[in-house]
């Protein structure tokens, strides 16, 4: 009586084992998912800074050529006014 008691619990714990066994490879496999998005966040995020470096640097050159551009036509009104 003990020894098939003995061998049901060791069948059922063998089979307990396999559950978390597949479990354990499933977190794995989620886990290694989740770090690939990671990376990819990661890697497209320095992409959107670089970008927003990049426009940022057009904004300063344009709003230059704003100021150049008012004072070029400041010049040209005075000019005329004087005339």
């Amino acid at each position: 009586m003990n020894i098939s008691d003995y061998q049901l619990q060791l069948t059922q714990l063998q089979e307990e084992k396999k559950i978390w066994s597949s479990r354990a490879g499933s977190l794995k496999e989620q886990n290694d998912q989740v770090n690939q998005k990671l990376r990819s966040l990661a890697s497209e995020e320095n992409e959107w800074k670089a970008k927003q470096k990049g426009y940022q640097g057009e904004v300063k050159r344009w709003s230059k050529e704003v100021e150049r551009q008012q004072k070029i036509s400041d010049s040209y009104n005075s000019l005329a006014e004087v005339k």
